[in-house]
């Protein structure tokens, strides 16, 4: 249709290292396991998969106000997975 953009030349492939363009591929690269977006997993690992690990995020909680001026907390730990590009 007249909206649609019609292209002359392959884009690049950004699923692998092109020193060329400076690109520096997707393996290694963490990824958003529920995102549908460029973002996402299934479309930023170019259909080689993803690794699942667990990292201890510290975080302050329990938070206080102390009359004057000084705010104390607790460190919490929280799990979190991160999912990175095969």
């Amino acid at each position: 249709t007249k909206r649609d953009l019609v292209y002359t030349e392959d884009s690049d492939d950004f699923c692998e290292p092109n020193a060329k363009t400076g690109s520096l591929g997707t393996h290694g690269r963490e990824c958003n396991i529920t995102s549908s977006g460029v973002d996402g997993c299934s479309l930023m690992c170019c259909k080689r998969g993803q690794s699942h690990s667990q990292v201890e995020v510290k975080r302050n909680c329990n938070c206080s106000f102390k009359w004057c001026c000084e705010v104390t907390c607790s460190t919490c730990i929280d799990i979190q997975d991160v999912y990175t590009c095969k």
